[in-house]
């Protein structure tokens, strides 16, 4: 089963009996975490090319950061086969 997140499909897994709140939140919560995932991902790229200035996403404020977390979570537990798709960019590289 998959769920919707602006426009981009995402497995749900075990996450049966959600009220249609708590599918909006989830969905939001991963289509802020992709969106902030791939940013960084051009980030690193550049990086990796040798543009020193680039720099990674900022967070508005905590509330688009826990999101974040949320949206990241979601996806892990829902999709553990592509678990290592999910984790945060930062992760592997220093900064």
């Amino acid at each position: 089963m998959s769920a919707t997140a602006n426009g981009v499909d995402f497995p749900i897994g075990n996450m049966l009996g959600l009220t249609n709140t708590q599918r909006l939140y989830y969905s939001s919560a991963v289509a802020i975490f992709m969106r902030v995932h791939a940013f960084n991902q051009v980030v690193r790229n550049k990086r990796d090319a040798g543009d020193k200035t680039a720099t990674y996403y900022v967070f508005a404020d905590n509330t688009e950061k826990t999101m974040y977390r949320v949206g990241q979570n979601t996806l892990i537990q829902n999709d553990p086969i592509n678990l290592l798709n999910y984790y945060d960019i930062n992760d592997y590289y220093e900064l």
